[in-house]
């Protein structure tokens, strides 16, 4: 899998907007493609969305502010 600099930075939008968004930069997902989630808290609203679409995903606490999520369509 080549990695990429892929990030979808959700600080600051509602859960909706949050959800939203990541639904819509999913789709460009393929199966040699990843992305980084950004948020300044757990995203737990997206790990639903990400489990029900057979993502894989590992998430990353870089600080008690930032939390970067790991999403790619196989393990790495």
């Amino acid at each position: 899998m080549v990695l990429t600099l892929n990030v979808l930075d959700i600080r600051g939008h509602t859960p909706q907007q949050a959800l939203s968004e990541l639904k819509q930069r999913s789709g460009q997902i393929g199966e040699k493609s990843s992305m980084w989630l950004i948020n300044d808290s757990e995203p737990k609203d997206c790990y639903s969305y990400l489990m029900e679409h057979n993502f894989y995903f590992r998430t990353f606490i870089v600080s008690k502010n930032e939390y970067r999520v790991f999403i790619s369509r196989n393990e790495c």
